[in-house]
């Protein structure tokens, strides 16, 4: 949805927001409030049940949700680059790591039984500031999430488009790097 474009571009101004067609974001110092328009309920309630699964089930590459209040949803404020931002600059050890990461952390959903179902570039940031290793990746934006009994890494690797459309940006980027 909207969420993510507008963490990466305002993730240092501490009270900003942005309201569009879908909803608003509004950032505060450490939280994002997400609300949703009234014709958005099925995505509002999809968003707020699939943080709440994995803030319950302490997983971290999402945002943990924090409270739920008519149509808003306030959870964690990421701080790191979207995929978009951080690729042109990246150096091929990076970005090889971040590859590798991405699929990790797909996979990692689906054995909680969640697949994601809008993974791009905008969606995805890459965080720096991590104890054991180079940077992590964190997936926003569950808006359309849904729930899988079971998947294999073959048919996840498609479903999520990474085949089809992050690998080859990501290689793309991978060619032109230092």
């Amino acid at each position: 949805m909207f969420v993510s474009f507008f963490n990466n571009q305002f993730q240092n101004n501490s009270k900003l927001s942005f309201q569009g067609k879908d909803g608003s974001v509004k950032y505060l110092e450490n939280s994002v409030v997400k609300s949703f328009h009234p014709e958005r309920e099925q995505e509002f309630k999809t968003e707020r049940d699939f943080l709440t699964l994995l803030t319950n089930a302490k997983f971290p590459n999402s945002p943990k949700f924090i409270k739920a209040e008519g149509n808003s949803i306030t959870m964690e404020k990421i701080f790191g680059q979207n995929l978009l931002d951080f690729l042109p600059a990246a150096t091929k050890e990076q970005i090889l790591w971040v590859k590798e990461q991405i699929l990790k952390t797909a996979n990692n959903l689906a054995k909680l039984g969640v697949f994601h179902n809008d993974l791009n570039r905008a969606n995805i940031i890459v965080v720096n500031d991590t104890k054991n290793a180079p940077c992590k990746v964190v997936f926003l934006d569950f808006a359309d999430a849904r729930k899988v009994k079971s998947i294999d890494t073959a048919q996840l690797a498609d479903d999520m488009m990474y085949k089809k459309h992050l690998t080859p940006i990501l290689d793309c980027f991978l060619s032109k790097a230092k």
